[in-house]
C-alpha cells in the first residue's frame, strides 16, 4: 500500500469546428501552474471574438484523495490552477509533519492512495511465463480498481461534507424518505 495524496486533473477542450491538438497541448502544458491563457489562444474561448461554431469550450474533471482541500466545482482554468497550488502546499506540509513525527501513530496523516503487489509472480517457481503475465495483469487491474474506489470514496466524503454545510444541522435524510416510499410501491 502506498501512502500520500494524489491529484488527477483532466482538461478537455471541445469545439464544433476543427481543433488543433498540438496547439492545445502546448498551451495547456505551458500555462498549468503559471496562470491563465494568453493572446490568441485565450481568444479562442471568447464567444464575442469567435464564431459560435469555432469557440473552444473547456471542461475540467478533478479527483483528489489524501487531502482535505475543497475541490472547486468549476471549469475556470485560473481557479483550478490556484487549487492545484494549494493541494501541492498541503502535500508538502503533510510530508513535513509526517517526517518530523513518523513514530507517532496519531500524526500518521497520510492516506492510502494505491495498492500494488509489484512483480511478485516472478518469485514463484511453479509458474510458467504465461501464468506470471496473467497474475501481473490481474494485480494491475486490482490496483486500478482500488485507486478508483479511493477516488470515489474521497468524492463521496466531499459531497457528504458539502451536504453537512448546506443543511447546517437540519435533517438531510431526504433520500432515505424517498427510498422508503419507493419500496412501498
Amino acid at each position: 500500500i502506498m501512502y500520500g495524496q494524489q491529484l488527477s486533473i483532466k482538461y478537455a477542450v471541445t469545439s464544433e469546428s476543427t481543433l488543433d491538438a498540438t496547439e492545445i497541448s502546448i498551451e495547456l502544458a505551458s500555462r498549468i501552474g503559471s496562470g491563465s491563457f494568453k493572446g490568441e489562444f485565450a481568444e479562442r474561448f471568447d464567444s464575442t471574438k469567435m464564431k459560435p461554431e469555432e469557440v473552444y469550450h473547456l471542461s475540467i474533471e478533478v479527483a483528489l484523495i489524501g487531502s482535505n482541500v475543497l475541490v472547486p466545482s468549476t471549469n475556470d482554468f485560473e481557479e483550478i490552477d490556484a487549487f492545484w497550488s494549494e493541494v501541492n502546499n498541503d502535500g508538502r506540509e503533510k510530508s513535513r509533519l509526517y517526517a518530523e513525527n513518523k513514530d507517532n501513530a496519531d500524526l500518521n496523516i497520510l492516506t492510502p492512495i494505491r495498492f500494488t503487489l509489484g512483480e511478485t509472480s516472478n518469485h514463484i517457481d511453479a509458474l510458467d511465463a504465461n501464468e506470471a503475465v496473467t497474475i501481473v495483469e490481474k494485480v494491475r487491474e486490482l490496483s486500478k480498481t482500488r485507486q478508483a474506489v479511493l477516488f470515489t470514496n474521497a468524492r463521496l466524503a466531499q459531497v457528504d461534507d458539502n451536504l453537512d454545510k448546506f443543511y447546517d444541522g437540519r435533517d438531510r435524510n431526504i433520500y432515505h424518505r424517498w427510498l422508503e416510499k419507493e419500496k412501498e410501491v
